[in-house]
């Protein structure tokens, strides 16, 4: 069995690009009639989402986007939950519990950790360009939705860190993260 090599998105012929684009174009036109959104996701929006994925076309004819978005507050969280999991495995490779909780006091005692409004690209998907989003939103609705999406094309389409900060409490609820699919 021959193994396809990995393609990315824009190293696809134009009239490729531009197919999908077509496709993804009349789904999003499907989203906007029935519920207002300039994107497609597979996930249910509840109004209460702190991260998505979600499809949006860009100005260019031939280019959309595969977009990871979530909230300032969830990326936080998921960097600290990520640096203090790493930490505790280094000491127990099994998931511990008590070292875990351990480890988090001493992380949240040692380092007052901000992030930023950021929208980072990554060239290397292989349906759409893929984009990293961390909007300062208490949740994630169609509205806020559209309107980064508004801003960032208006903007020129660039990648983007804000100046201002942000840092959380840090709260280990495993339901912050669940998304419903569609």
């Amino acid at each position: 069995m021959i193994k396809e090599k990995h393609r990315n998105f824009m190293d696809l012929t134009v009239s490729k690009r531009k197919d999908l684009y077509i496709k993804l174009k009349n789904e999003i036109r499907k989203e906007k009639e029935t519920k207002g959104a300039n994107f497609l996701s597979h996930s249910v929006l509840t109004g209460k989402n702190q991260w998505l994925d979600i499809y949006f076309l860009s100005a260019k004819k031939d280019v959309f986007y595969n977009v990871t978005i979530e909230t300032v507050k969830a990326a936080w969280h998921e960097y600290v939950d990520s640096m203090v999991l790493d930490r505790a495995l280094k000491i127990n490779p099994r998931y511990n519990q008590e070292i875990y909780n351990e480890k988090l006091k001493e992380f949240l005692a040692e380092d007052d950790f901000k992030i930023r409004e950021s929208v980072s690209k990554c060239m290397d998907y292989a349906y759409g360009v893929g984009l990293h989003v961390a909007i300062n939103v208490e949740n994630l609705t169609v509205e806020n939705i559209n309107k980064f999406i508004e801003d960032f094309i208006r903007n020129g389409e660039k990648e983007y860190q804000s100046e201002e900060e942000y840092s959380f409490d840090f709260n280990h609820d495993s339901s912050f993260y669940i998304n419903e699919i569609a």
